[in-house]
């Protein structure tokens, strides 16, 4: 087998050529690779932008801003709702507990089932974090006309309903059907 040319990074950085078949996609032409590659690179750049000051970790602060949003939802929810591995969830948590910022309490119908708030510490945190985030996801949309970023939601949104559909009910993805409640 000869080898094939590759750019690297730079070869993401611009579509996929002439010839391209999204039937039969290379690897740097499938769209989960270039999905993969962004997330890493969002998460990279997060973490510079985040280390000025903040000191969250990229986990935390989705937790951090999660909480936030949704308060009161069960761990499982949580876990759920971001696609977030349990075991690094708990950790995470875990980490948010020992400073200060989210407590985890007892469902008042189900002792079984923990839910997550912040603590007055946390909404304050929650509360410089948020800004901090809309800014840089400006940032990162300033790319993107307003249409575009219409279509890119839009896109984001029909390819998650498209894998959504197909993950087993018993998977890690159990509620991630439209209109699906949130598990205990």
């Amino acid at each position: 087998m000869s080898e094939v040319p590759f750019n690297g990074l730079e070869s993401l950085r611009v579509p996929p050529g002439a010839g391209f078949d999204p039937r039969a996609p290379e690897l740097e032409e499938f769209v989960s690779f270039r999905l993969s590659v962004l997330s890493n690179l969002l998460s990279r750049h997060s973490d510079r932008y985040w280390a000025r000051g903040e000191q969250l970790s990229t986990s935390e602060r989705r937790v951090l801003l999660f909480v936030g949003r949704f308060p009161k939802r069960s761990l499982r929810g949580a876990a759920e709702t971001m696609q977030m591995d349990k075991a690094q969830l708990s950790r995470t948590v875990k980490a948010l507990e020992a400073r200060g910022w989210i407590r985890l309490r007892s469902d008042p119908n189900d002792a079984r089932i923990r839910r997550l708030e912040l603590t007055a510490a946390g909404r304050r945190k929650y509360e410089r974090a948020l800004p901090k985030a809309r800014i840089q996801q400006a940032d990162l949309l300033d790319a993107l006309r307003t249409e575009e970023i219409h279509t890119l939601y839009n896109l984001l949104a029909k390819l998650t309903d498209r894998v959504c559909l197909r993950v087993d009910d018993r998977g890690d993805a159990a509620n991630t059907r439209k209109g699906g409640r949130e598990r205990p």
